[in-house]
């Protein structure tokens, strides 16, 4: 199911005359300058942006306008979103002050000259956010969690006096949730725990240490569990080699394959398929 309604994404839109960042009523915009420069008017505030800026808009009942003015040929992207996606992040589940201040104010403006790295990442935040929305409600709420965590440490580093009291960055819970979500669309990849990490943004050792006392068991064997219960799929419902199946599930070596298949299932792949072919016929 997809959540839609009250959320888009535009990605490397360009720009070249003014146009207004105008968020509809209890709706947020987030837009990430990627290249150009000009001059923004908010209030009777006009100030200079360029590559690497940053904005977030919203409005709740009040009018909220800003209108950027390109001097050369911009690109923008744009990620639209609900406050009733913030209100939800509000709730019990997510007493965050960080996020609570972010949206405290009837209307509010916040404009970041972000660093190279920051940049970075609040774009995969934007993409990530694109694409859990497809999935889950619950899931896009996280990472739209997580994004807004990023971007309040960001606003807390960058300018001292909007400094939030001190808190772990990451929920453990949300973080684990992010884990999980990356493992399940990329587990044909090759994962590495650095690899994982840094897309999530978080230190390895952190990462592994959470993601165990969140779950109850180690990355890689998260990995492998969600691994072969892919190949178990396409073992049962499909004609494909073995071999075929393992490559398609992530793993290149097949000794290695067929020894994690047993330990997760009692048996080896061909005794697996077989077994369910057995299956199936008695119960035709």
């Amino acid at each position: 199911m997809s959540y839609t309604t009250d959320r888009s994404f535009t990605e490397y839109t360009e720009y070249t005359s003014s146009f207004p960042l105008a968020p509809k009523p209890k709706q947020a915009l987030l837009a990430l300058v990627c290249s150009g420069c000009g001059s923004f008017h908010h209030q009777g505030i006009i100030s200079e942006f360029e590559a690497g800026h940053c904005f977030l808009l919203y409005t709740r009942e009040a009018p909220n306008t800003a209108v950027l003015s390109p001097e050369l040929s911009c690109q923008i992207s744009l990620l639209s979103f609900s406050l009733t996606d913030v209100n939800a992040l509000l709730g019990r589940d997510f007493q965050d002050t960080a996020i609570r201040e972010l949206f405290s104010e009837e209307v509010s403006f916040c404009h970041l000259k972000l660093l190279p790295e920051q940049m970075d990442a609040m774009r995969s935040y934007q993409k990530l956010c694109l694409s859990m929305q497809k999935d889950s409600l619950t899931i896009y709420r996280q990472t739209l969690h997580a994004m807004l965590l990023y971007f309040s440490r960001t606003l807390a580093i960058l300018k001292p006096e909007k400094r939030q009291d001190s808190r772990e960055f990451f929920s453990r819970s949300i973080l684990t949730e992010q884990v999980k979500y990356l493992i399940r669309q990329n587990y044909s990849e090759s994962l590495s725990l650095s690899d994982i990490a840094a897309s999530v943004f978080a230190n390895p050792s952190y990462l592994s240490r959470v993601f165990k006392e969140e779950t109850g068991i180690p990355l890689s064997h998260y990995i492998n569990q969600v691994r072969i219960q892919n190949a178990m799929v396409l073992l049962e419902d499909t004609e494909e080699l073995i071999i075929d199946i393992a490559v398609a599930c992530g793993y290149n070596y097949i000794p290695h394959f067929n020894r994690v298949f047993k330990e997760h299932t009692g048996m080896t792949p061909g005794a697996y398929r077989k077994s369910r072919r057995i299956n199936r016929k008695s119960s035709d």
